[in-house]
């Protein structure tokens, strides 16, 4: 392993939390913390940098210093695996990201902390997150899953590494298997769900709460804040945005190969309109995701834009003619952006209502959002 220079390390990183501060994104109770923990212990030796048609593998070795400066810096996720570590030339999915600083500060930001309390952090990652946690509470009040055995083990021997030799990293589906223990008070969880777990609700006390991401195949950013209550049922809302990997059972990957884009374009059930843009604001497709079930957008470029749902093979193909206008063409037996256009106009009707004005409801069984009955609206179910 290439040595950092200590010094260098920490003067990078006083610099990394002087900016954080100016920019107001520290939270009260975290610069000490912010300062403490070496933030490049938790970045790995293979990073994956972003190309135009994927990513690259780039290796600490290579440039050392270049390294050490991307591990500080305040505004920039790095990617730590590809593709569930199998990775065929080209990395073409992220499945294990460090959070950008802004993102961790602004997580940090929704906890509430108080002595005593159990928290367990979901989708671990490398362990920085949990090492920040553990260094505001005792020891063995912080556990961790994560799903990759590989990575669980990495982030056990960087969490002794950085002085957390306490905290219990479990390696396993942290949606059915949490530590064993007596009840959490948080559940802190970096990937996103459409179904709040059971066992989530059925490990955290009445009063506790959790805090993930959630969405739908067509929106998957949003971070939810909610209070666990008695007979495993927790409520809350919407408190913002970060673009989280997909908890791997949950997860919805449309086939959109070249042939399949072909072949869809031959197909003789299609239907061509001129259409508008597609709704593109966050609150917009937020109430879409819940009204559109498995519907997935994929961005080819700014003016080509697939709608897929792969259980039933229909695809929608919105694109900019060569004249200019805004063209759809609908394979299969469900007309998306039919349904894409009335949820739009069902949203506008509603009075363009916020994410956070969805009531989230979780049990063992669903997760569902509704609008308030101030808005007359049918509830949804995530999809």
């Amino acid at each position: 392993m290439t040595e950092i220079d200590p010094a260098g390390a920490v003067g990078l990183r006083r610099l990394m939390v002087r900016r954080l501060l100016d920019l107001d994104y520290v939270p009260a109770g975290w610069e000490e913390p912010l300062e403490a923990v070496p933030r490049h212990v938790f970045v790995p030796d293979l990073l994956w940098h972003p190309i135009p048609t994927g990513y690259l593998p780039l290796c600490r070795g290579d440039d050392p210093a270049a390294w050490l400066g991307l591990a500080y810096r305040d505004d920039e996720r790095i990617v730590a695996q590809v593709d569930d570590g199998a990775p065929d030339g080209i990395g073409r999915h992220p499945t294990c990201t460090v959070l950008a600083m802004s993102e961790v500060t602004w997580l940090l930001s929704l906890v509430t902390l108080t002595p005593g309390m159990r928290v367990c952090v979901v989708g671990a990652g490398l362990g920085y997150l949990t090492a920040l946690l553990a260094h505001r509470l005792v020891a063995g009040a912080v556990s961790a899953v994560e799903i990759d055995p590989g990575i669980a083990a990495d982030c056990r021997r960087r969490l002794v590494a950085a002085g957390a030799a306490g905290v219990e990293v479990l390696a396993g589906d942290g949606t059915v298997e949490l530590p064993a223990g007596p009840p959490f008070d948080l559940i802190l969880s970096t990937v996103t769900v459409r179904r709040v777990p059971g066992e989530w609700l059925r490990r955290v006390r009445p009063g506790g709460a959790i805090i993930t991401g959630y969405g739908t195949a067509y929106c998957h950013d949003p971070v939810v804040r909610l209070q666990v209550h008695h007979a495993h049922r927790a409520t809350g809302h919407v408190v913002g945005e970060i673009e989280c990997e997909w908890e791997r059972g949950q997860r919805i990957r449309p086939a959109l190969t070249a042939a399949e884009v072909e072949a869809a374009a031959s197909g003789t059930d299609a239907t061509t309109f001129d259409a508008h843009h597609p709704p593109h604001t966050y609150d917009a497709c937020f109430a879409i995701g819940i009204r559109v079930p498995n519907c997935v957008r994929v961005h080819v470029t700014c003016d080509d834009v697939w709608f897929v749902d792969a259980a039933t093979g229909s695809r929608a193909h919105w694109h900019r003619s060569p004249v200019g206008r805004y063209r759809v063409d609908q394979y299969g037996p469900r007309r998306l952006w039919d349904e894409i256009d009335a949820a739009h106009r069902w949203w506008l009707t509603c009075g363009r209502p916020d994410a956070g004005d969805w009531l989230i409801t979780a049990t063992v069984d669903a997760t569902t959002a509704e609008l308030p009955a101030t808005v007359e609206a049918p509830a949804g179910t995530s999809g």
